[in-house]
Order: C-alpha cells, then sequence, then structure tokens
C-alpha cells in the first residue's frame, strides 16, 4: 500500500482530476455551450469554499453555477461529493446516480459513488464500484485509488480470502511460570496443603485447509494439538487437547449492506495426565459486518455440548455435563491506517447441566487495545470481567455453604516481535482475581512467560 503522505497528496489534485481527464490533456478538452471549464471551475467560489472545507458554502456556490449550466457533469459529481462531506448520503448517491444514467462509465463518478456507499456501510455496493473503476479505468490515478482502497478493505473487512493459498500452519512453543495451578483459595482454612506454584511448557499446532474456497464463499479444515507440561511435580495437571474443526463462510447482501455470515463446528478433546477429561461437541454462529468505513461488528452464538469424566462423588449436584449456551457482540473501532485498533466484548452465558451446582447465569465483558510499536513489534492490552451466578449451588463442605457466585478480573498485557513475517517472539502477563461468596472459590493468579511463535500459508 502507498504511504499516507502519498496518498494524501494525491487525493490534494482531486479537483484537477475531477472531470474525468488527464492533466496533459486538459487544454485539449472541449466543452458545450452548457459545460463550465475546468480552469473555469478551479477559479469559481465553489471550488475554493470546497477545498478549505465550508461545504455549505459551497454546496450554495454549486447551486448558483448549476442555474447557468444544469446538466454540467462536473459541477453535478462535486455537488455530490459535497453532499457527502455534509453527511447527506442518501442526495449524494441521487447525485452521482443522476449522472450515471447520462453517461454509464463515468470513471471518477463511480469512485466517489464507492466512498459514499462505504460511509453508508454498504460495503459490497463500494467493493463493486471500486472493482469497476480498477478494471475499466486501468492504467490511470483512479485505478491506482481504486486499488488501494479495495486493499484497505480486504485488510479490515473479514470477507473470505481471495483464491490462493491451500494451506496454513501455526505453531507456539512457550515457557511460562504460574502461582496457583491448582486455583488454590486465598483462605488457608479452606486450602488443601500442596504446592500449588509451577512452571510450565505450551505446545501448540494447528494445521488449517481451505478446501473450497471462491471470491464469497469459503470452507475450511482444521485440525489443532495442543500439550502443556508441568514441573514442580504438578504432573496431574498436564493437559492435552485434539481439536477438528469445519468453518464455513459466506459474504451476503442484506439490505444492500454486505455481511459475512459464518457457520463452525468443532470437536473438542482433552485429557488431563493421559486421562479423559472432556469431550466438546461446539458449534458457532456468526454475523460479521462493518457499519462504518473504521468499524468492524460481529455477532455470534455458541452452543456447547460438553461431557466431563468422574462426575465426582454426588452427580446430581457435581456433574459438570451439559449443555452451555454463549451469545455474544464484538465491536472494533480502527484508526486511520487500519493497523491501531480498540475492541469490545460482551457475552451472555448460561448452562445448563446434569449437576446442580454448575447451572450458571452470567455474563463477560473484555476490552483491549493492539498497536503496532516501531521495529515491527506490537503491543496488546486487555481487561475482562466475568460476573458468575450459580442459582442451584450447594456447597458439599461444612466449612463454607455460602452460594457460589463469581467475580473475575483478568488483566493481560503483552509484546510481540517479528523477526521474520513468519517468526515472532511474544512476552506476556496476565493476573486473574476471583472474588466469590463461597471462600473456596476464591484465589489469586499470575502468569507470566515468553513464547516463540510461528505461522505461514502455502
Amino acid at each position: 500500500m502507498r504511504s499516507s503522505k502519498k496518498y494524501v497528496f494525491v487525493l490534494s489534485l482531486t479537483i484537477l482530476f475531477a472531470a474525468g481527464f488527464d492533466l496533459s490533456s486538459m487544454t485539449s478538452e472541449s466543452y458545450g455551450a452548457d459545460e463550465i471549464s475546468a480552469e473555469e471551475f478551479l477559479q469559481s467560489p465553489a471550488a475554493t469554499l470546497y477545498q478549505t472545507g465550508n461545504y455549505q458554502q459551497s454546496l450554495e456556490a454549486l447551486d448558483d453555477l448549476l442555474k447557468d449550466h444544469p446538466s454540467d457533469t462536473l459541477l453535478l459529481r462535486y455537488r455530490a461529493m459535497t453532499l457527502d462531506k455534509l453527511g447527506r448520503y442518501e442526495e449524494a448517491v441521487d447525485g452521482f446516480n443522476r449522472i450515471l444514467n447520462q453517461s454509464p462509465d463515468n470513471v471518477p463518478t463511480r469512485f466517489f459513488l464507492g466512498h459514499t456507499y462505504e460511509r453508508m456501510g454498504k460495503q459490497e455496493l463500494a467493493i463493486n464500484e471500486w472493482r469497476s473503476v480498477a478494471k475499466e479505468a486501468a492504467g490511470t490515478i483512479y485505478a491506482e485509488w481504486a486499488n488501494e482502497n479495495l486493499e484497505r478493505v480486504s485488510a479490515v473487512y473479514a470477507a473470505p480470502r481471495p483464491v490462493g493459498h491451500k494451506w496454513e500452519i501455526a505453531g507456539r512453543y512457550g515457557y511460562e511460570y504460574d502461582t496457583n495451578v491448582t486455583l488454590k483459595p486465598d483462605d488457608e482454612a479452606l486450602a488443601s496443603p500442596g504446592e500449588n506454584e509451577a512452571g510450565r511448557h505450551i505446545m501448540d499446532l494447528i494445521l488449517k485447509n481451505h478446501t473450497f474456497t471462491t471470491r464469497d464463499t469459503t470452507v475450511d479444515l482444521q485440525f489443532a494439538a495442543r500439550q502443556s507440561l508441568h514441573d514442580n511435580g504438578l504432573d496431574d495437571f498436564n493437559f492435552t487437547s485434539l481439536e477438528f474443526g469445519v468453518d464455513a463462510r459466506k459474504r451476503v447482501n442484506i439490505f444492500e449492506h454486505a455481511v459475512v455470515a459464518g457457520a463452525r463446528y468443532d470437536l473438542l478433546s482433552g485429557f488431563l495426565d493421559g486421562s479423559t477429561f472432556s469431550l466438546k461437541n461446539r458449534g458457532t454462529f456468526s454475523l460479521d459486518t462493518r457499519f462504518t468505513a473504521n468499524t468492524r461488528s460481529v455477532l455470534s452464538y455458541r452452543l456447547t455440548g460438553a461431557e466431563y469424566g468422574p462426575d465426582g462423588s454426588n452427580p446430581p449436584r457435581t456433574s459438570r455435563d451439559g449443555i452451555y449456551h454463549d451469545i455474544g457482540a464484538t465491536q472494533y473501532w480502527y484508526f486511520e491506517n487500519f493497523k491501531r485498533y480498540i475492541f469490545a466484548r460482551g457475552e451472555y452465558n448460561h448452562a445448563d447441566t446434569r449437576g446442580g451446582n454448575f447451572d450458571l447465569r452470567g455474563f463477560t465483558t473484555r476490552v483491549g487495545y493492539h498497536t503496532p510499536l516501531l521495529w515491527k513489534t506490537d503491543f496488546d492490552v486487555s481487561g475482562e470481567y466475568q460476573f458468575a451466578d450459580y442459582p442451584n449451588f450447594v456447597s458439599l463442605s461444612s466449612l463454607d455453604t455460602d452460594k457460589r457466585r463469581n467475580h473475575e478480573l483478568d488483566f493481560y498485557v503483552s509484546l510481540t516481535h517479528y523477526l521474520t513475517p513468519e517468526i515472532g517472539i511474544r512476552v506476556f502477563y496476565r493476573s486473574i482475581n476471583v472474588d466469590n461468596r463461597n471462600g473456596f472459590f476464591e484465589y489469586d493468579r499470575d502468569i507470566a512467560g515468553a513464547q516463540v511463535l510461528y505461522a505461514k500459508s502455502f
């Protein structure tokens, strides 16, 4: 993508190109009796007011010029562009279409119409206009601008990928220190004896196959293997996960608004120190779109059927087997370079389980910030608050018979440096605090470590 300085410079010449021809040909352009010349327009108050950002006054001056030149394409286009600047998008679209009804191949009009559609949240229509410009005006400045916009949109908008690489592989190895592997309660009177601190090796491998890909549809198959290995005698907490997934996405139009509809199925099997811990069937449904040029919105619903290993001493109380529902929305706000963003996520969480102690009603919220730093380094910070009420909880211990109601705070910060486009190094810190009416479930936990990351498409 071109540098922002060049882009600003090029845009500053927009008014000179708005007539739809090269500067070199400007002097040879002929005009009818009802048309204004480019030179005359550039010297008019309407052009000066537009360039200085006085759009309402520019609109009035354009209307005065149109009294003498009612069918002039240049004036009509700038009137539509001015309406766009004033936020009067529907009127702007009508103005652009008035020109295109007479001149369907008018390149500048299609280019600026694309911008208006994008600001209206109609990404698919914007993309169609820019694709038309890139194709029909190849080799011109408008085609270059159109391609820059298409590149920018594809970098932010979660549309299915173009036909290309068939495989993706990602791996991670890290070592981290965890101050509370066993989730030992803060109250020493309730905590069982023994070590609860340990170092931990983390290894992940993810392999994804783009099984079916078109411009608007993708179907991916994915396999993931994850392994943790503890030291300090806490082998009982070594965890293995094997995951198989199918992920389908399709871009559709809903009321002329581009939306990526997604459906994903995952089979998740977990093993704790070699013994079966859990088996989960999870379905995820999502809608992913952009309502404005600098935002992205994702709605999601997860439905998980979970079966766990041993159900404890009193299965009607202690079994976690059941159905878990999560309904959420995530909003992203991008800065002008689309590499820096803020996000906010909210979820409603609901579980109906065989054991009444794990019936759950609650919500989760998380906010975060991502930004690139100097020298190929990214910075991430986020915080989460989770509330979980267990309405049917009955303690099995006479030491603490209060109802269980979790308040969990989670803080995360990391720096990721990329040695190459495929290899990165990350250092991170995570702090967790769980407050509860039932002391058995109150604990603090700090995790810090470093990871080597690898990702490649081929």
